[in-house]
């Protein structure tokens, strides 16, 4: 009984974790402009795409253990309504959201299309499942082949996809942008502010500290 608590104390953190870091995704601009306006950094978007697919795969190993325990007890009904319970929280996280499992495979540093194969699998494996069998596994599929694909990174894009590049690369490129905007200002304050000084023969010298 132990096992059971634990497993599901554990479970529960997990998935606050994934909410948290699914939100995130979900509130970051998708456009270009949005991007370098108000998106956060690739680096801390990586980040939190490396968390969902470790706690993602944390979670399925959980679960399975705390069915596998409630199915040792005799409790075939709660093993079954634990399953469930995941089930619902990744339609709830992922699924629900129109287009959100198709945006993870473009933001994702990976470029295997990962989540649109990945989270129906789960959740499919899990409502068939036979109630006196709990078995959950993340099992490797071949890729379908695609036709089209980003044109840097090469990573294959969804079907009528309004981009010629992956949410990825357009964050990566918006970084650059960004960067490259900050230098150009920092560079035009500093001639201004010699133009100043020169007009003003040295009166008003904006770059003196």
């Amino acid at each position: 009984m132990q096992l059971v608590s634990d497993a599901e104390n554990s479970r529960n953190l997990l998935m606050q974790s994934q909410s948290a870091n699914a939100a995130f995704i979900k509130n970051q601009p998708e456009s270009t402009w949005g991007k370098i306006l108000s998106g956060a950094t690739p680096e801390k978007i990586n980040a939190r795409m490396n968390e969902l697919r470790e706690s993602l795969c944390a979670i399925n190993m959980v679960s399975l253990a705390e069915a596998i325990a409630y199915q040792e007890m005799g409790e075939t009904e709660a093993a079954k309504v634990s399953l469930e319970y995941y089930a619902k929280f990744i339609q709830r996280t992922y699924l629900e959201t129109k287009e959100f499992v198709e945006r993870l495979d473009m933001i994702d540093p990976s470029p295997e299309n990962y989540w649109t194969q990945k989270l129906p699998e789960i959740e499919n494996r899990i409502f068939a499942l036979p109630s006196n069998s709990p078995t959950l596994c993340l099992e490797e599929q071949k890729d379908e082949p695609e036709t089209l694909k980003n044109k840097k990174c090469q990573r294959p894009l969804p079907e009528g996809y309004k981009y010629k590049y992956c949410e990825h690369c357009r964050s990566e490129r918006a970084q650059k942008i960004k960067n490259a905007g900050k230098a150009t200002l920092g560079v035009a304050v500093m001639v201004v502010g010699t133009a100043v000084t020169v007009i003003t023969k040295g009166n008003i010298n904006p770059n003196k500290k």
